[in-house]
C-alpha cells in the first residue's frame, strides 16, 4: 500500500493518523494547477468545479455522484482573493461557531471551526496562503479524511 510517510515517520505518527493514511493511500488524486492545490478522494466521489462567471474565485465540491440518487457532499472548497475575501481577518469567526481551535494543512496556520446553524453541525477551515483564502466546508467525518489529503502546490 503506497502511503506519503517514510517508514521511519511512520513510527513517530499517532496511531489514529496512521490508520487515515493508510484508508487515503489508494484514493484518486484532483490536482488544480490555476488555484494551487491538490487533493485526494474516495473513488465514489468526484470533483465538480462551480461556474463563478466572471469572478476571479475558484468553487469546487467533492462529492458522491450516484446515479438517480442525492448527492453527497465532502468538501466544498471556495478560494477567494485575499483583498476580495469577506472574512476580513483571521480573527474572525462564522455565523453559528460552537468551537474554534488552530490547525495547520500542509505548514500553513488556519483555524477550524465546528458550527451549528438550523440545527445542522458542520466544520468549516479558513486558511491564507500566498494572498488567497482557502475556505474549506462539509461534514464529518468525510471533511476530515479529505481535508487530510489537502496540500499547496508550490
Amino acid at each position: 500500500m503506497k502511503t506519503y510517510y517514510p517508514n521511519y515517520l511512520q513510527k513517530l505518527l499517532p496511531q489514529s493518523f496512521k490508520a487515515l493514511i493508510n484508508e487515503t493511500a489508494n484514493w484518486t488524486t484532483f490536482r488544480n494547477e490555476q488555484y494551487g492545490f491538490e487533493l485526494r478522494h474516495s473513488a465514489d466521489m468526484g470533483v465538480q468545479q462551480m461556474d463563478t462567471g466572471d469572478h476571479p474565485i475558484g468553487v469546487f465540491e467533492i462529492k458522491t455522484f450516484y446515479s438517480g440518487k442525492q448527492n453527497t457532499l465532502g468538501i466544498e472548497i471556495a478560494i477567494v482573493p485575499e483583498t476580495d475575501s469577506q472574512l476580513g481577518e483571521m480573527g474572525e469567526r462564522p455565523r453559528g461557531t460552537v468551537s474554534e481551535k488552530n490547525i495547520t494543512i500542509d505548514g500553513v496556520a488556519g483555524k477550524y471551526f465546528t458550527i451549528t446553524q438550523g440545527g445542522d453541525t458542520g466544520e468549516e477551515v479558513w486558511i491564507k496562503n500566498r494572498e488567497r483564502v482557502y475556505i474549506f466546508k462539509g461534514i464529518e467525518p468525510i471533511f476530515s479524511k479529505i481535508l487530510s489529503t489537502f496540500k499547496f502546490i508550490r
